[in-house]
């Protein structure tokens, strides 16, 4: 497969934000390139490398990045951008010459579509829109990559956010730029990805960053916000490691009566973003004495856990550990015990890439002791096929700007 191809860049949506990239790295991947152009200059549509027909584990030294705006891809030219620690070098590509032919002094035109699979079926490249639907590769960095917006207004609804100021905030956050939108997000996706589990309520929207850090700073900025007139809004990633805040969960005990949640937030920060903190309360509308944290990051909770064991909330010393099933916190306590703090919290923290999280809120037992209760969320099974495939539509439907489902 050559560098080249007849034709233009591609759609008249896409000419003139195509760039050609050279001194790659041979082992950079499309994520690579991807990532790297989107984080120095801006939301990037999609990026491939070019591989060696001979080794398709090795690229060719080259590849094309497409931005969503062609003052990105004029900016890229000549940045300073690293692929995998290696300065790589790009130029503008323009459509090819008549004849085939690159037009003089151009840089090769990119080919009509990145290199082919099995059976010729074009490869897109992992996580971006082309043109055509995501490859079921991609969905999961593209969901980490996707923001859930929700406290939105719905027709016929009372109160709820204005879901156009709330888009609009939305790339106002990452400075005015986002890969796609959609609204309503549809009921199935609301379902699969678990946004009521965690507060969602009202309407919901989905939108779209070129990176997991823009998502993230989005989340930051967007989650409890009440700038906006009619109420607080929600925001979680879709997938990926901002989606399990659930799992991301510490207990914070010894809390005084007299503390509030912003105080108990203020004193956890330092371990990282606090995406939400709940503390339970009597029905006299006393607090029962403990709080629960809940973080975007699985080492801001460790942090927690391990360097703010003993911090203090309100003058108050209180003690922080994982918010953990009975049998894993009578586990945690054994381990601590033994061979001290710091041991078990690292043994008994949720892996990296835990499944589903089954903890409650419940906060019917008086006992601050000891852990959570388990229950299944809704009661309901989860079909890992089912929710996958519906993840995929909507995020195919968002990076196409389409409008949602019912």
């Amino acid at each position: 497969a050559g560098v080249g191809g007849p034709g233009s860049e591609g759609p008249a949506s896409e000419r003139g934000c195509t760039v050609f990239v050279r001194n790659l790295p041979y082992d950079a991947s499309d994520a690579d390139l991807t990532e790297a152009f989107a984080d120095a200059v801006g939301p990037v549509r999609r990026g491939w490398v070019v591989r060696d027909p001979s080794d398709r584990d090795r690229n060719r030294g080259f590849g094309y990045v497409t931005f969503a705006l062609p003052e990105d891809a004029g900016a890229a030219v000549g940045a300073a951008v690293k692929v995998k620690g290696r300065q790589a070098q790009a130029q503008k590509a323009r459509p090819k010459a008549e004849g085939g032919g690159a037009a003089a002094g151009a840089a090769p035109g990119p080919p009509v579509a990145p290199a082919a699979g099995a059976g010729g079926r074009a490869r897109v490249p992992s996580g971006f829109a082309s043109g055509r639907a995501l490859k079921p590769d991609g969905w999961e960095h593209r969901s980490a990559c996707t923001v859930a917006l929700g406290g939105l207004a719905e027709p016929g609804g009372a109160g709820g956010v204005d879901p156009r100021a709330a888009l609009k905030e939305a790339r106002r956050v990452n400075k005015g730029k986002a890969l796609g939108e959609l609204h309503p997000c549809p009921a199935e996706t609301v379902a699969a990805a678990r946004l009521a589990s965690d507060g969602c309520t009202g309407g919901a929207a989905l939108v779209a960053y070129a990176t997991l850090k823009e998502a993230r700073r989005a989340v930051r900025k967007l989650h409890g916000s009440t700038s906006l007139p009619g109420g607080a809004l929600w925001a979680r990633q879709l997938g990926g490691e901002g989606a399990r805040v659930k799992s991301w969960r510490v207990i914070v005990r010894n809390v005084s009566w007299k503390a509030t949640e912003a105080d108990v937030r203020d004193a956890l920060s330092p371990a990282g973003y606090v995406w939400e903190v709940k503390q339970p309360r009597k029905p006299d509308g006393k607090s029962r004495g403990f709080a629960f944290v809940a973080f975007t990051r699985r080492q801001d909770a460790l942090k927690a856990v391990t360097e703010l064991g003993l911090c203090h909330v309100s003058g108050r010393p209180v003690a922080v550990d994982w918010a953990l099933g009975k049998d894993k916190f009578q586990e945690y306590e054994r381990v601590k015990a033994e061979k001290g703090a710091e041991v078990a919290s690292e043994a008994l923290a949720p892996p990296e890439a835990p499944p589903d999280s089954d903890l409650d809120d419940d906060d019917d037992d008086d006992d601050d002791d000891g852990g959570e209760s388990s229950d299944d969320e809704e009661g309901r099974e989860v079909d890992p096929a089912a929710d996958k495939g519906t993840m995929l539509s909507a995020l195919n439907a968002v990076l196409e700007g389409k409008d949602g489902g019912a």
